[in-house]
């Protein structure tokens, strides 16, 4: 279930709040979510956009009396003073160590940081974190979760006589009301944008992000296959033979319902500026490399990515979070995967060499670059140099200036096989 609250979590600080009563509301429930666990029955809570979401699954029979037991406390909890000074502390020193996360990481995340809206730098949120207390955790409490918009999502071994139930320990517990869930807005990527992250380790690391120019699963289908055809070619021109660095990729990096293109370095012996410039001379070798390449060879690529896509769910919590990703962005047919996968079928060696041209056009006029710079003296220096995330977050929200020196801007999403190839 999504539980929805007015206007939802897009501020520092009702995502502040709202992990710290997550993490006390949690650890609250331990004692009796234990032996639950064990007799086969389990819950997650989470903090969304939307506000929060509550997942509970186990023997169906079961699950009402758990959901009960969890939305009883979850909005008449005691804030014991003691728990909330040990759990602040603990998410606390996750968001601070954050810093220490390779360069690579931090860099990667910065992406969502600077492009989502309702994501924001660890920094920020342990800085907003410091001024919680459990008074002020409690008014806030009072003042934002009083009323309910709910969207559930439930599939497996259940019957309309149990949705019944559920229905009603919703009804019996939360105030619920029908308005809009809110939903993270996507910055658009209309300029070549510089954001220069202050890390302290001594390699350089980069992130070159080329968005796609629409939010259509015809866009997805071809960045994906892009990044599919490219992954190999970049991870032997820069890793191999150029030994740029360990951590090389290129991938499909989707936010939302928007596309893209990312390629991923982390350097111990070149710079950001070297690791950019490197990468803008690989993507344009790559149109006369897609020219040459046999269609047996590019029906290989599409195989491999469609396989990928029409995988089949391992198990039912695997299949939860696939119909929970396509209900999030207002899917409800729940089969994104198989029509980007329809889609990557038709995708023509034409059409992709006109892709390619198009991103080599980009990556200097219309992309993200975000960098760490290392032990090395030269950064890039082409585009509109940002001073952070936020800044720039607030800047496009008012149209206001954004270029100012860089400064730093950083949940890690680091790809695994960015350190894999």
């Amino acid at each position: 279930f999504t539980l929805g609250i007015p206007g939802g979590l897009s501020s520092v600080a009702d995502l502040v709040n709202a992990r710290l009563y997550e993490r006390l509301l949690t650890d609250s429930l331990n004692e009796y979510a234990y032996p639950a666990l064990l007799a086969g029955l389990g819950y997650q809570l989470s903090v969304t956009p939307a506000g929060f979401r509550l997942g509970v699954w186990g023997y169906s029979q079961q699950q009402k009396e758990l959901l009960n037991a969890v939305l009883e406390r979850f909005t008449a909890m005691t804030i014991d003073p003691e728990r909330f000074a040990v759990i602040k502390q603990e998410l606390l020193r996750n968001w601070q160590n954050f810093a220490k996360e390779r360069p690579y990481q931090q860099s990667y995340s910065a992406l969502s940081n600077l492009l989502v809206s309702t994501s924001w730098p660890p920094q920020l949120l342990a800085q907003a974190l410091g001024a919680v207390t459990p008074q002020t955790l409690d008014d806030w409490r009072k003042a934002r979760l009083q009323r309910f918009s709910v969207l559930g999502l439930s599939h497996g071994n259940v019957d309309n006589k149990s949705l019944n139930t559920v229905a009603e320990a919703l009804k019996e517990h939360l105030t619920l009301e029908d308005f809009p869930l809110a939903t993270p807005e996507i910055t658009v990527v209309d300029d070549a944008y510089l954001l220069g992250l202050d890390v302290d380790h001594e390699d350089a690391s980069m992130v070159l992000y080329r968005q796609d120019p629409q939010a259509s699963y015809q866009a997805r289908a071809t960045s994906a296959l892009a990044a599919q055809m490219l992954r190999q070619q970049y991870f032997t021109a820069l890793r191999t033979e150029q030994q740029l660095g360990y951590v090389v990729s290129a991938s499909n990096r989707t936010l939302r319902d928007r596309g893209g293109l990312a390629f991923i370095i982390q350097s111990p012996v070149a710079s950001a500026a070297q690791l950019e410039a490197a990468t803008i001379e690989f993507m344009g070798t790559q149109p006369a490399h897609l020219q040459a390449m046999t269609e047996a060879e590019f029906d290989q690529h599409k195989a491999g990515l469609i396989s990928r896509l029409t995988e089949r769910d391992k198990n039912l919590r695997e299949r939860s979070s696939r119909y929970l990703a396509d209900l999030d962005v207002g899917d409800t047919s729940f089969d994104s995967q198989e029509r980007i996968a329809e889609l990557v079928a038709t995708r023509s060696k034409a059409e992709m060499l006109a892709y390619y041209q198009a991103v080599v056009a980009d990556l200097s006029k219309r992309r993200v670059l975000i960098y760490s710079q290392g032990k090395f003296a030269d950064t890039p220096s082409q585009g509109t140099a940002l001073a952070s995330a936020a800044a720039f977050k607030t800047a496009t929200a008012t149209g206001a200036e954004t270029a100012t020196e860089p400064e730093t801007a950083t949940d890690v999403e680091a790809s695994a096989e960015a350190a894999g190839g």
